[in-house]
């Protein structure tokens, strides 16, 4: 069988085409950690020249319009720009949260589909169980000193 037309791929394929933030995830993810460095800045100035560019007319008009100070227009639009981003901010926690749940009731809803296959679970097996415990909490006490 070829690989490109096995199951897992193909079942990647419908994940993608399910949730086409992931295919978007899957390239950003690898390339800000390869090259975050250099990206990071990069995207940050071009942000700053894109709000620059509106910036400074919407400054000009307010001055204009409302016969303000340049100091007056840049505390207007300063205040609104900043009431705009936490207004988004509000909104992109809220969608985050809902698209959480939702995840995590696909997840757990799979999960339980599969119980049958899994075999025994942890609790039938108390030696796997203690190894997990010590393996995590060795590795949280590695994390702290």
């Amino acid at each position: 069988m070829n690989f490109i037309q096995s199951k897992p791929i193909a079942e990647l394929r419908a994940l993608m085409r399910a949730y086409p933030c992931l295919s978007g995830l899957s390239i950003a993810v690898p390339t800000l950690i390869l090259v975050g460095d250099a990206v990071l800045p990069t995207l940050g100035h071009v942000l700053h020249l894109l709000i620059e560019v509106v910036e400074v007319p919407l400054e000009h008009l307010l001055e204009h319009l409302l016969h303000l100070s340049p100091r007056q227009a840049q505390g207007v639009l300063a205040w609104t720009a900043l009431a705009g981003l936490i207004y988004l901010l509000i909104r992109f926690v809220q969608k985050t949260i809902a698209e959480t749940r939702r995840a995590t009731a696909a997840t757990t809803e799979a999960f339980r589909s599969l119980k049958g296959n899994l075999g025994p679970t942890l609790r039938e097996r108390p030696a796997a169980t203690l190894t997990l415990t010590v393996g995590l909490l060795g590795a949280i006490a590695f994390m702290m000193f």
